[in-house]
This record gives structure tokens, C-alpha cells and sequence, in this order.
């Protein structure tokens, strides 16, 4: 199973295009942790805890959305998942919050590190684009055509 863990509370401007990919996917999960409202420093400790908290559940496969990690094709994204879901069964991507984890935190719960774009997009933005691969992943898997 795969599933999106994202510190935001909302979808925002991207509210429709995400429902529509949900509603294609609906076997996907997506957990949204509700963001902490306190000095920023603070906040990025806590949403961190709260992602190692939520994570040290059980031994899945994490994949940590991070701009300056590696990027991937879509072919190069399906093989990672494919790989990786042999041994692992779940793999989580998780979106960070808007001011990033503080690093150490959770080094240990993850496993891979991914970069959606150079560029820093908004976590609606990255939440829709992770969904468009995850879509196109499926769509290769099924042979539908769709990734072409």
C-alpha cells in the first residue's frame, strides 16, 4: 500500500485536482497531521516528533520529500516503489511542513529522500504532483497507456 503523510491541515488551491486523483486512487491513504501554530523553531521540532511518532508505528519504507535530494523519472519512481514494495510491503511519501523537519529527528525512520522539483512549491502543489506520479506509477503497472 502506499500512502502520503503531509503536515497541512488543507488541500487549499488545489482542492479539486486533489479530490479527483484521490477519488482514482481510493485504495491510497493520506494522512494529514495538523500543523502546529507556535514560534517557528518550536513548530518544526514538533511537527517532526509528530512525524516520528506517526511513522515508528510499523517498518514501512519512507520516502522523504526534500529539495535537494535526488530527482527521478516516473519510470525511475515506479521501479523504487515496485523494489521496494517486495520487501516492505507500505511505503510512505512524506511531505514535510512548509518550514522543512529538523534534521536528526527522524534520519533514522528514513529511507530514501526525493526531490519533486529544485524549486520550493507550496505542499498543496507537491501533494497534486505526487499524486500525478503515483497515478502514472499505477497507470504503468496496469499497462493502461496513461504514462505514455
Amino acid at each position: 500500500m502506499l500512502r502520503i503523510i503531509a503536515v497541512s491541515d488543507s488541500f487549499s488551491h488545489f482542492d479539486e485536482a486533489i479530490k479527483e486523483y484521490i477519488k482514482r486512487m481510493p485504495d491510497l491513504k493520506i494522512d494529514l497531521l495538523k500543523p502546529e501554530k507556535w514560534e517557528i523553531n518550536s513548530i518544526i521540532e514538533k511537527e517532526t516528533l509528530k512525524i516520528k511518532d506517526f511513522l515508528k508505528k510499523k517498518k514501512w519504507y519512507n520516502i522523504y520529500l526534500d529539495i535537494p535530494a535526488k530527482q527521478f523519472s516516473t519510470k525511475e519512481l515506479y521501479n523504487l516503489v515496485e523494489n521496494k514494495s517486495i520487501n516492505y510491503g507500505d511505503i510512505n511519501f512524506i511531505i514535510g511542513w512548509a518550514y522543512g523537519i529538523k534534521e536528526g529527528i527522524i534520519d533514522e525512520l528514513i529511507n530514501e529522500r526525493l526531490s519533486l522539483s529544485k524549486m520550493t512549491l507550496p505542499h498543496s502543489m507537491a501533494l497534486l504532483f505526487l499524486l500525478e506520479q503515483i497515478y502514472r506509477i499505477r497507470s504503468i503497472k496496469s499497462g493502461s497507456g496513461y504514462h505514455h
